[in-house]
Parts: structure tokens; sequence; C-alpha cells
């Protein structure tokens, strides 16, 4: 939560208390960023986290008889306005010890139960909407649209990590993978990887196969040429080697066996897969693949060059009735992916079992080999293509 626009621009602090919970350190780096004045506390002489504030002060546990006569000092010494506590007992006993020691200093925040459960009925609601907006299509009997409880499952825990995949692209995944048959899945493209969350996470749902994340995570093959001057500074001021870093922190224990990376070009990563369908890192170990794609994701660079070679290697290796999707095929930012799929279409019309878009998402349901006859058919960004 981030700190009252009127206190961020006094001199006043806000005391952070315990300044060691997971929650205190989140709301201390987005309230700094605002430019407020922190001050954290706890009743650790020895408190690991205190030099992440730029002023500390100790304080006796709740429960003690020094803590509120210690607590009014500082609040009136330090100039503090407001204090901020995730801890459901500090909370409770400042409800009313606030209004003895300190008149006026406020107490920011909903209750920590309140808070949790607006969350939950806000997840409820995302989770709801999205069966809405992706409404369950064909599918085997043995594979029944996600339940309300998995699907808040899934939106929370993929949303833990940073990245652009959106809720209605996951719910297009839920419902590709419903359809798609055993295989494996390749992401193009993984940053830092909630969509690949997403998709091993579906992956082990529908019994699909391994997920393979494809990513050289370099700046140099990051760097988007056709794009904007906005998007081109902005890649160029993202620290990749964090991005990659975060990437194996976010994903590692999660799914053994079932998800690897290679850090290659792409070009590259389609020859090494192709001669040995085994990755081994040390991270995630040893991941077998079958060697035949479920579900492409193809969301690497997006200029047309790249896109197109993507798009011309991969889908050999998709599997009949399997899903090749281009990721911002409806981009505002350049028109390489829109480009690069409807030429894709074209070639290969007589593969293709269906095309539509969702979400700016190309999804190509192939029905045989990607080397049909080309056909003067052309996508249709508002809905099917055949």
């Amino acid at each position: 939560m981030a700190p009252d626009a009127d206190m961020s621009l006094t001199a006043m602090a806000t005391l952070v208390l315990p300044s060691n919970l997971p929650e205190s350190l989140a709301y201390r780096a987005m309230a700094a960023e605002a430019g407020a004045r922190l001050i954290g506390a706890s009743a650790l002489t020895d408190d690991p986290f205190a030099d992440f504030y730029e002023d500390w002060a100790y304080l006796p546990l709740v429960g003690d008889a020094g803590f509120e006569p210690a607590l009014a000092a500082l609040l009136r010494d330090r100039n503090v306005g407001a204090v901020f506590t995730p801890h459901v007992v500090v909370r409770q006993h400042l409800e009313t010890a606030l209004g003895r020691v300190a008149p006026g200093v406020a107490l920011i925040g909903p209750l920590p139960e309140a808070r949790r459960r607006a969350a939950t009925t806000d997840l409820a609601r995302r989770a709801a909407l999205g069966a809405r907006l992706c409404p369950p299509g064909p599918a085997p009997a043995d594979r029944p649209p996600l339940d309300m409880l998995e699907r808040m499952a899934l939106l929370k825990q993929a949303h833990q990590i940073e990245g652009q995949c959106s809720d209605e692209k996951i719910w297009l995944l839920c419902e590709l993978a419903r359809t798609a048959p055993p295989g494996d899945i390749v992401e193009i493209g993984s940053a830092w990887g909630r969509s690949a969350f997403a998709l091993a996470w579906l992956a082990r749902r529908y019994e699909l196969g391994a997920v393979l994340c494809v990513d050289p995570w370099t700046g140099a093959d990051t760097h988007q040429e056709e794009a904007g001057e906005t998007v081109r500074d902005l890649v160029a001021g993202m620290d990749i080697d964090r991005m990659f870093t975060e990437f194996r922190i976010n994903l590692m224990g999660l799914f053994p066996g079932r998800l690897n990376y290679l850090r290659l070009p792409s070009v590259r990563a389609v020859d090494r897969f192709r001669a040995v369908p085994k990755v081994a890192t040390r991270e995630f170990g040893t991941t077998a693949y079958r060697g035949a794609i479920s579900i492409l994701h193809v969301d690497g660079n997006h200029d047309l060059a790249a896109v197109t070679q993507d798009l011309a290697t991969w889908p050999k290796l998709v599997r009949p009735g399997g899903w090749v999707l281009v990721d911002d095929y409806c981009w505002p930012f350049a028109d390489g992916p829109r480009r690069a799929g409807d030429a894709f279409l074209k070639r290969h019309w007589d593969a293709i079992d269906r095309a539509f878009v969702q979400d700016g998402v190309l999804c190509i349901q192939l029905g045989g080999p990607v080397a049909g006859a080309a056909s003067p058919a052309s996508s249709n960004s508002d809905g099917d293509t055949r």
C-alpha cells in the first residue's frame, strides 16, 4: 500500500512495525520509492533488516510494560505521523493504544483479515470473469475446464511472477491446453517466467508433457529494431541478467522433470532440440522431451526476421492437433508478428484446422505437417480465419 500523498510531501515519518516481516519490507520498497521518510522498528536488538531503513529504532514487545512509553517517545521525538503494521497482534493493540499515547497519529491500512478477505474476493471475481471471457471449447470428456478453485490458484500463483501475461491470456492458454494433444510445450521468449509457469501448470494438469523455455537472455538478442523508440529505450534499460536470475528463482523446484531451459537464440535452440530432445541444467536437473510439440508459444524478438525464422523452423515439430501461438500479433508498436503470422497462414493453409485471434494472440491449430500448399486466405483479427 502506498503512503498517503499528503504525508509523502511533508517532513513527517512513517513508522514500519515490525520492520522485518515480508509485508513490511514490501511496503518499505513502495513507500521509499514514493519519497516517504521511513523508520523501521522491531523488538530485535540485532534485527538483520535494520539497514534496509534510513532510520531504525528498537521497541519492546507489544506485551511488555515498556512498549507504550517507548512508542510514545519514538513517535514524538522522530516526528512520526503514521504507523504501518501488517502484524495482526500489533495492529489489534495499536487500534486502541495510539489514541492513548499519540492522538492524531494514523494507523495505515485496513485490518489484515479484511485485506486478505478483499483480495480473495477480488481473485474470485477475476476467476469467474475468465470463464465468461474464454468459454470452454471442444475438448475430450476427460479434460474438463478448471474449476473455480483451480482458476484462482493458477491466477494467484502466476501473478506472483513479473511479466506481461494477462488474465485473458492465461484463460486462453487454459482452453488451448485442454484441446492440445500430449507432447512438448515450447516457449520462445520466457523473460521472467510468468507464461512459462502457466504453461507448465496446465501441462501438468492436463498431462501434456514437459515445458522447454528458449531464451538467450542477452541484450543483443532482446533489441527490437523495428519497434518504436519507447520500446527500444525500455528494452535497452532492462537488466537482462537480473531477468534470467529471476526466471530461475521463480521456477526452480516447482515442476521437477517437467520444465527446463535453453539459454540460446531460437535458431540455435531448434537445432539442439532436434538433435537431442533432452536438456540438463544445474537449476532444473534433466528433462526428457518427446521431440513432438503440443503447444508452441512464439513470443521472442518481435522483429519480422526473427518471428519469420521462428515460424520457419519450430512449427515443423508441432504434432497434428497441436497449437502454434504467435504472441502480440496485434501489437501497437510494430507489425513483425502480424506480417510473419499472415505469411505462415498463407504458406501452410492446407495444414491448418483452425485459426483465430484472441487477446492479441494468433492461435493456429494444425491438422497436419506445415508443408501444405499456399492459399490466398488471410487472417481476420475479429475472429476465426477459416
